[in-house]
């Protein structure tokens, strides 16, 4: 075999394990049971990191050591929309996803970018967001998305979406 035919088989190969790892991350719940919410959740914005260059800080309070699966799924999901929806639309550098409990009867999950932000009155029933909003009020949760577009000379704009999902 030639030289340039095996660089093109390694980076075949290569490209096939970038995506069997997409794809096991994007599953979620599976990834849950070996590494368990919050490192599975750390180990998904560290994959968004390597691939899209944008960079992506997680924080975490205290959260209850039980979570229910539903709210794992829910919240997983959510920062999956969220990032995608940052490297789709956003040309954000930076985001920051806070997880914390409130007195142990709610989770918030925040994820904030630091993109070039939308009118979100003007695409009130875009997929990914409707998609966001009905997970999350199946479980009794609240969602609220704040964007600022970006304009000249502004100092701050970018996009915030803050969810509240209730502990049963």
């Amino acid at each position: 075999m030639s030289s340039p035919r095996i660089a093109e088989a390694i980076a075949l190969v290569s490209q096939a394990i970038d995506a069997l790892r997409r794809l096991v991350f994007d599953l979620g719940p599976a990834v849950f049971d070996e590494l368990g919410f919050l490192p599975a959740v750390r180990s998904y914005a560290s994959q968004f990191s390597e691939r899209s260059k944008i960079q992506v800080k997680v924080r975490a309070g205290h959260l209850p050591k039980e979570i229910p699966m539903s709210h794992q799924v829910a919240l997983y999901r959510l920062l999956q929309g969220a990032l995608s929806n940052v490297l789709k639309h956003a040309s954000a550098r930076n985001v920051r996803v806070s997880l914390l409990s409130r007195n142990r009867s709610m989770i918030v999950m925040v994820v904030e970018d630091d993109g070039v932000g939308f009118d979100p009155s003007a695409r009130p029933n875009s997929f990914g967001l409707r998609a966001m909003r009905e997970r999350i009020e199946a479980l009794g949760g609240k969602i609220e998305v704040k964007s600022k577009p970006a304009k000249p000379m502004a100092r701050r704009h970018g996009t915030t979406i803050r969810v509240g999902l209730p502990l049963p």
